[in-house]
């Protein structure tokens, strides 16, 4: 099965300016609100065996502790000016420190991540390249919301013809 490793967040906080940012005319495949996450690991296609070996080291991070996150900016992989995604940006040092943790503990089964962490929630995929500088000007060190990490999660992503649907495989307590 297709498995990614993140937390979930909800969109309740900052509906309406989510509203309005998909209603502007930006052509884009925006991410359904009820889905949103903040992805720390990408794992790709996983069978049982190593799936089960992911959860057990999933477990070692049970009682870690709950921190706080900050939802603030937008921005766009690979920039703003021709972005093929839009985010907004999660900040917390101990959000990164638990990217890094749970990176270190994928790669003694496996799995690599060449990227460095990057707290973010996806919210589009852009259609075809156009200049959203302006859009991310506006929203630069705007708070969308806080939450309280308290659970990471182990997500399996099956791909529909309507974008993917996540199910809960493996939940962690922090």
């Amino acid at each position: 099965m297709r498995v990614f490793i993140a937390q979930e967040v909800s969109p309740e906080p900052f509906l309406d300016e989510l509203e309005k940012m998909r209603g502007s005319g930006i052509r884009a495949k925006w991410v359904d609100p009820g889905v949103l996450h903040i992805t720390h690991q990408f794992l790709g296609e996983v069978d049982s065996p190593k799936l089960a070996a992911v959860e057990k080291a999933l477990d070692s991070l049970a009682g870690s502790g709950c921190f706080e996150v900050e939802l603030r900016g937008l921005g766009a992989f690979p920039n703003p000016r021709r972005p093929r995604v839009l985010w907004i940006g999660a900040r917390s040092e101990k959000l990164i420190e638990l990217m890094r943790r749970v990176r270190l503990l994928m790669g003694g089964l496996g799995f690599t991540e060449n990227r460095k962490p990057e707290g973010h929630v996806t919210l589009a995929r852009l259609r075809e390249p156009s200049d959203l500088s302006g859009l991310c000007r506006k929203y630069l060190g705007h708070l969308f919301s806080t939450f309280t990490a308290d659970k990471l999660l182990l997500k399996e992503s099956i791909l529909m013809p309507d974008g993917p649907v996540y199910r809960t495989r493996h939940e962690v307590n922090l």
